[in-house]
């Protein structure tokens, strides 16, 4: 279980309504060498009702079988979404009729606006890449090849926030 995390691994996307990604199975430097799926992966909505579900599925990469189970969460701010970390997923696209279109705006819902999401991967092991180039499991940037970004996260709250 969680308890038995050493490592996160967190990225974020922002993404137009009609966007989704495809489907994938969350691993440790996207599969090369050897498939390394972390314990547990999680979903935060930050920002945006728009655009689709992700969809988890009840498949592994040693399955023999295609999936035959699938869930659905649908973005709302502060949501998260948890699922074991082997599992097949992916974001579905938003719908594009007219109708649907019609039916945010009668929500007040900008279509025009992005769906903000903080992914979050547990691992029991992970092998941190160093070095300059960017990519997955990287160490957060400190001292002075610190990024703007990075920055920001690290320094206190202004009046303006």
């Amino acid at each position: 279980g969680l308890k038995d995390a050493e490592y996160i691994e967190w990225w974020a996307h922002c993404r137009p309504h009609e966007s989704g990604h495809q489907l994938h199975f969350d691993s440790a430097d996207e599969g090369k060498n050897k498939v390394l799926n972390p314990i547990s992966s999680a979903v935060l909505y930050i920002q945006g009702e728009v655009g689709g579900p992700t969809l988890v599925t009840d498949q592994r990469i040693s399955d023999r079988k295609l999936a035959s189970k699938g869930w659905l969460c649908f973005p709302a701010v502060n949501r998260i979404c948890m699922f074991d970390g082997t599992l097949l997923h992916m974001v579905v696209p938003g719908r594009q009729d007219t109708q649907f279109i019609e039916t945010l705006k009668q929500e007040g819902i900008d279509r025009n606006e992005r769906r903000v999401t903080v992914m979050i991967s547990f691992w029991k092991e992970l092998h941190i890449q160093d070095g300059p180039m960017q990519g997955a499991a990287r160490r957060f940037p400190t001292g002075r090849d610190t990024h703007s970004w990075a920055e920001k996260l690290n320094s206190e709250p202004t009046s303006e926030a």
